[in-house]
């Protein structure tokens, strides 16, 4: 585990749920069976997701309209990057400062874990300071206004599933691509933790960190706070691929970099579609659960 990454995003969206040992989705699915039932099921679900979106796409100008959502920024590029290095900078820090102090047990990584939670916490609470200053409301800074919350879940939901063909796409020949390169095909390190760690804590922890921190923390930092500025200097295209490719890049973990990019957009248009932050948040965190019932079952019958 390198002291730099970001703890809560090397599992926050790791498309390829793995054990300890690096495996394709398809050897996991034929060491368990069960598990590649669910992977279908899910596949086939994800294609009539897609299907309905692109019909009501293709049928109602009302939706074609939808897109363009998102809050105009209240804040400049500059601060964005400062806003993002002093989060990473901190978190590097702190992180170093740990690893020098303590040695690679369970308790390193629960240590680690917590100071994650601290740093992330703290953004959260100093960005509604900023906003406070600012004299800018949640509501009008994430669009918690644009959409009831039943139907902003509702719809993270939907875009949840509709992500899942095209990354079951993206990972199968993002992996060939590798493979033909000679670039081993690795588990992220903390994912490893997560099938192997017998720290009972650390466990909850990274369960906590998957399923409602990372959400969180990384559509504020990613979605709400860095897109908007970048979209309105870039415009949507720029700031779409843009802002996916540091969420990717942001993880560091070059094996699951293109199906990262992926989530990325599909979090962005959720954001795009509903205007509410809380649709690609919704989206990020069953994404999670999804990967973390998966890492729970082979953990326990492994």
């Amino acid at each position: 585990m390198t002291c730099s990454t970001n703890i809560a995003g090397l599992l926050a969206a790791a498309p390829q749920s793995r054990g300890a040992q690096a495996v394709s989705d398809a050897e996991l699915a034929r060491q368990f069976p069960e598990l590649g039932i669910a992977y279908a099921l899910l596949f086939v679900a994800g294609v009539v997701a897609d299907v309905y979106l692109l019909v009501r796409w293709a049928l109602h100008k009302a939706e074609r309209r939808r897109l363009g959502n998102v809050p105009a920024p209240r804040w400049s590029i500059a601060e964005v990057v400062f806003g993002g290095s002093l989060v990473l900078g901190v978190s590097i820090f702190l992180g170093v400062v740990m690893h020098l102090v303590s040695g690679g047990t369970s308790t390193s990584l629960t240590s680690l874990l917590l100071v994650q939670l601290v740093v992330q916490c703290g953004f959260v609470f100093g960005l509604g300071y900023y906003l406070r200053v600012r004299n800018v409301r949640w509501q009008e800074a994430f669009g918690f206004h644009r959409a009831t919350l039943p139907a902003a879940l509702g719809s993270g939901a939907l875009f949840c599933l509709a992500s899942a063909p095209p990354l079951v796409v993206v990972t199968f020949a993002y992996e060939r691509v590798l493979r033909s390169l000679g670039w081993p095909i690795t588990a992220q390190d903390i994912v490893q933790q997560f099938v192997t760690t017998t720290s009972i804590p650390t466990l909850g922890l990274l369960i906590v960190f998957a399923v409602v921190v990372a959400p969180i923390f990384e559509e504020l930092l990613f979605r709400g706070f860095a897109y908007p500025a970048l979209k309105e200097r870039v415009g949507t295209v720029g700031a779409l691929l843009l802002v996916s490719a540091l969420f990717a890049l942001m993880h560091a973990h070059v094996a699951s970099a293109a199906p990262l990019f992926a989530l990325g957009l599909a979090l962005v248009f959720a954001y795009e579609y509903t205007g509410s932050i809380v649709a690609p948040m919704a989206l990020h965190a069953l994404f999670n659960a999804t990967n973390v019932a998966t890492l729970l079952y082979v953990r326990a019958h492994s």
